[in-house]
């Protein structure tokens, strides 16, 4: 079983850029998260679920249920809305294949890059820092939403759900790309919004850079974290080869 990350504490990005003025600087490769991280995906998440909750007989829910399980994979957010709903359960495999059927559907419909995104990945680019993503989505559907998007251009490699055996917070989906990009874990960085990143880079031993304004609120932890709430606050801090 994987350790559970230690309590995570305080941590402030401009102290921790006095302290470490060259961790952009000095990063090869930096990995992201997509739902809530890169992308608002949540209006076609919740418009898919509630449209399968509605297939079933059953009301819909309210977007703090699917936020509270987003990152576990649709299968945890159908289970999530069910026991919100004091539902049958025995609904959950046709719930969930109905919302991954109507998600797939309507994945690129309103979801959006937040704020910012586009900016700092241009300048990783020209910067020469090797990119990639790491999600919990199915990869197929990931690499549809950044083409979509057109952020596809920017990333190296692209890792979802059911690219290998296991999916985040186990490790090696974020070490495998890591290899892919060439990149060791510790000259890296892995950019999320929620409790399973924190997890996931703790569990890879790669530093985490945390968005605070993502689905997954506030994540105070003890592993290396940088808080920032706008990818403008990243704009300042340049990573260079």
């Amino acid at each position: 079983m994987l350790n559970p990350p230690p309590r995570l504490r305080q941590s402030s990005p401009n102290i921790f850029f006095m302290m470490n003025e060259h961790f952009m600087n000095s990063r090869k490769a930096i990995v992201f998260d997509l739902d809530g991280t890169l992308v608002d995906t949540l209006p076609d998440l919740m418009g898919s679920l509630n449209k399968a909750l509605a297939e079933c007989g059953l009301p819909g829910v309210e977007a703090t249920v699917l936020l509270d399980s987003l990152h576990g994979g649709l299968g945890a957010t159908a289970s999530a809305a069910l026991k919100a709903l004091t539902a049958d359960m025995t609904l959950h495999p046709e719930l969930s294949k109905r919302y991954e059927q109507l998600y797939t559907d309507q994945l690129c419909e309103s979801s959006l890059p937040f704020s910012g995104v586009v900016d700092f990945l241009e300048m990783l680019k020209r910067a020469g820092v090797s990119m990639g993503v790491c999600t919990n989505k199915l990869e197929q559907q990931a690499r549809r939403l950044l083409t979509h998007l057109d952020l596809i251009q920017y990333f190296d490699a692209v890792v979802g759900a059911d690219t290998y055996p296991y999916s985040k917070p186990h490790p090696l989906p974020l070490l495998k790309l890591l290899e892919q990009l060439g990149a060791e874990p510790s000259a890296s960085a892995f950019v999320g919004d929620s409790v399973v990143d924190a997890h996931t880079a703790l569990n890879a031993q790669v530093p985490l850079l945390y968005y605070t304004q993502g689905y997954g609120g506030s994540c105070k932890t003890e592993w290396k974290a940088i808080e920032f709430d706008c990818y403008s606050s990243l704009l300042s801090h340049p990573a260079q080869t």
